[in-house]
């Protein structure tokens, strides 16, 4: 019995024993099946990699800000020079004189460079010459120690030193000056604008598709061609036009607009393309021909850019880099014919464009879309109406005032028009004219000033801060570096220049605020000494040649003819 009942035990365990390894076999089966149709599915939802396009990589990107608040940096002119040499000064463009003798016309003649400066620490740049790489460190180790991760980046062009010798030099400083920001922030969305140096020779860009273009787009295949930000056509646009536009997030668009066609410089470099006749003075005229009236149809481009933002609800920042404002020396930057057209689209789509980001200038700007505002709130369309608000509306006081001090107030200072003169006690004064009709201002566009301090200026950046909701613009945060002040110590010392906002006791950077800001300027001199300060980025180097109504003039609008008006009204 005791044999018959230890064999049955035996059996019945053999059983139990052979069923657990069928369940764990069978278990194991369906684990795997699990995950290869899980796989599977993965596999069939993914997006078909396009064979034609570059390899890029994937950067971490969320579908709106998870902040009321957001931030994000603008960074422009870079200026990268690969030839700078600290043992040089700016009578060599600080490269090696067997280098700088081939560029006399980067020598820049209206510095007198002190001799003193020989005993000064050179090695982050000097005043009159492009940026070393330290520099380029320098400033980009500054915006990760203020925001490492920002919610994404502006660079408005002009990554490339002045007078390069070569095309390979300038894709290779291309190239580095890239790698080195992408280094710095490899998780952050960065948006690339073409400069006019990124092109060799220098603002020559040929219409349409190009060896240039191609090579760029291979360059920043990473930042522009990502997949989860990407747009359709992107890819097709740049290599034709160098313009692209981006959902960037759900509700934002941002529109890289490739404005160098649009150059005064453009036409004589490219004159196969655009015709051009001499007067009688020999000053170039152009153009005459109708086949640049819109260079690669890029005015057509932005305007379908905007009605496709405008039907999905969205907001839009426009970025460029050589903007329709003066130069720095007040001449002309674009060809006022598009000018023109390039404010017509403003007017037509100002409630999408929440903000119009350039640079190219090297000083710190801003300049407004003023428009008159008449009693059936219709917007009058011609540039006339804008100028005759120049001329009878605008109040500016008397030069006495500046030699007032800041906390001194203006109460007692005679008012004269934009102009200069006395307003005459008519039905066009002032009051009388406020009575019926007001002034607004469309749109703002602000102009960064540089890292190279190519120009005398110190090097700076931008932070700008928006409300995450209506991405609307509620401050900007100018960042510099006192470039004599290094070169005395040694020390980097970067600092918050000023807050817009706060400067000039506004509540946000909105058209309205920013026309509050414009009248504090015109009407104040406390404020046009900050405005000034600011504009050379508290260089001792920047030369202010021009009245204060001269600059005046050119924050009030960008046509040019209109401003010139208003510079020879004040001149005389």
């Amino acid at each position: 019995k005791l044999q018959h009942t230890c064999a049955s035990l035996i059996v019945e365990m053999e059983k139990r024993y052979i069923k657990g390894i069928i369940f764990f076999i069978l278990l194991v089966t369906i684990f795997l099946i699990s995950l290869f149709l899980s796989l599977f599915v993965i596999e069939l939802s993914s997006p078909k990699k396009n064979d034609n396009t570059p390899e890029i990589k994937t950067v971490t990107t969320t579908l709106v800000p998870t902040n009321p608040k957001g931030n994000f940096f603008v960074l422009s002119d870079l200026h990268a020079d690969m030839q700078y040499n600290a043992e040089y000064d700016a009578s060599t463009y600080c490269r090696d004189p067997e280098i700088s003798k081939k560029y006399d016309s980067c020598l820049n003649d209206e510095f007198d460079y002190p001799k003193k400066f020989d005993i000064f620490n050179k090695t982050l740049g000097q005043y009159s010459c492009d940026s070393p790489y330290s520099l380029v460190h320098s400033v980009l180790r500054k915006m990760v120690d203020v925001n490492s991760e920002p919610d994404f980046i502006f660079i408005l062009g002009d990554f490339v030193a002045h007078c390069q010798d070569s095309y390979a030099n300038t894709v290779t400083t291309l190239q580095k000056t890239t790698d080195i920001i992408s280094d710095y922030f490899p998780n952050t969305r960065i948006l690339p604008v073409i400069g006019n140096n990124d092109m060799y020779p220098h603002d020559q860009l040929p219409l349409g598709s190009s060896k240039q273009l191609y090579d760029i787009l291979s360059i920043w295949k990473d930042w522009i061609l990502n997949t989860e930000i990407t747009n359709d056509g992107v890819k097709e646009t740049f290599l034709n036009t160098g313009s692209y536009s981006i959902d960037l997030f759900d509700k934002l668009t941002v529109i890289s607009f490739n404005t160098i066609y649009y150059d005064v410089s453009w036409c004589p470099y490219n004159s196969t393309i655009c015709d051009t006749k001499v007067d009688d003075d020999d000053d170039v005229i152009y153009p005459v021909s109708s086949r640049v009236d819109d260079p690669n149809d890029q005015f057509v481009y932005l305007h379908k850019e905007l009605e496709k933002a405008k039907n999905k609800n969205n907001k839009v920042f426009i970025i460029g880099h050589i903007g329709p404002v003066k130069s720095r020396g007040l001449d002309d930057t674009w060809l006022e014919m598009y000018q023109e057209k390039f404010l017509q689209i403003i007017k037509q789509y100002n409630t999408e464009i929440n903000g119009l980001f350039f640079s190219h200038i090297h000083r710190d700007s801003f300049t407004l879309v003023l428009q008159k505002l008449i009693s059936s709130k219709t917007y009058k369309p011609d540039s006339s109406s804008i100028f005759n608000i120049f001329k009878n509306f605008f109040t500016y006081s008397d030069n006495k005032s500046k030699n007032l001090d800041d906390n001194e107030d203006n109460n007692n200072i005679h008012e004269r028009d934009y102009f200069g003169h006395s307003p005459s006690p008519t039905s066009n004064s002032p009051s009388s004219y406020f009575e019926e009709d007001e002034l607004t201002n469309l749109n703002t566009l602000f102009i960064s000033s540089a890292v190279t301090p190519r120009s005398n200026q110190n090097p700076t950046f931008k932070e700008f801060i928006y409300d995450t909701e209506n991405f609307e613009l509620l401050d900007e945060n100018t960042y510099y570096l006192d470039l004599l002040d290094y070169q005395k110590t040694s020390i980097e010392n970067w600092q918050n220049e000023y807050s817009f906002k706060d400067t000039y006791k506004i509540d946000s950077l909105a058209p309205e605020e920013m026309l509050d800001a414009f009248n504090k300027i015109k009407d104040k001199s406390k404020y046009m000494k900050k405005w000034k300060k600011y504009w050379g980025s508290q260089s001792d180097f920047v030369n202010y040649k021009y009245s204060d109504q001269d600059y005046l003039c050119t924050i009030g609008t960008f046509i040019n003819n209109i401003v010139n008006t208003c510079i020879d009204f004040v001149d005389s």
